[in-house]
């Protein structure tokens, strides 16, 4: 879940966009959302009252990693 968000924030996006993109509720978007704010891996910043995500560079490195990690799984056969 946390991949799928921060893969999706990667351009800037709006929570609704971040939401079904991830096939999320609502509370367990905000749940998500605030533990990888917390973790500097995801941005939230506002303009004209409208919030916006984006993906930090520790997030991106999140994923890359998390790509790999995946692919190591893969060839296991897990």
């Amino acid at each position: 879940i946390i991949a799928c968000i921060l893969k999706h924030a990667k351009d800037v996006s709006r929570k609704t966009r971040l939401i079904y993109g991830c096939n999320l509720s609502l509370s367990q978007f905000n749940k998500y959302a605030l533990c990888v704010i917390d973790c500097g891996l995801l941005s939230k910043n506002q303009l004209e009252g409208i919030e916006f995500y984006e993906t930090t560079d520790k997030g991106l490195i999140f994923l890359e990693d998390y790509v790999r990690i995946s692919k190591v799984l893969q060839q296991m056969h897990l």
